[in-house]
């Protein structure tokens, strides 16, 4: 039997690589952009999977990531106290607010479904 990922799974990672801090640096990058790629994979996957029909709704479909996959990374761009760290958490609640339009929007419209919710 193969295993399949989870967005438990998926969303465990994210903020693992989220909270990633380098003893040499305050400032090390490398954590909030490792959980960025993944969450920004995530929703690219879900995107194109929603896009050729998959229900939002069936998680076998569609690894749809929650608020709390969002919010990890929100968080660790906001810790890097910097101009860079607020644009990029800016950007993940624009394409966190994006996402939850477009896939509860073909999920039968009105906010419903499961997408971005925790």
């Amino acid at each position: 039997r193969g295993l399949a990922p989870s967005v438990a799974t998926a969303c465990a990672v994210i903020d693992g690589y989220a909270r990633t801090q380098s003893t040499r640096s305050n400032h090390n990058k490398s954590g909030p952009l490792d959980a960025e790629r993944l969450l920004f994979e995530l929703m690219d996957d879900a995107e194109r999977a929603v896009a050729s029909g998959a229900n939002p709704d069936d998680e076998e479909q569609v690894l749809l990531p929650t608020s709390a996959c969002c919010n990890a990374c929100i968080k660790a761009w906001a810790r890097q106290n910097s101009r860079e760290g607020a644009e990029r958490a800016q950007g993940i609640l624009d394409r966190m607010e994006y996402l939850d339009g477009t896939t509860s929007s073909s999920a039968g419209g009105g906010g419903g479904g499961r997408a971005i919710h925790p």
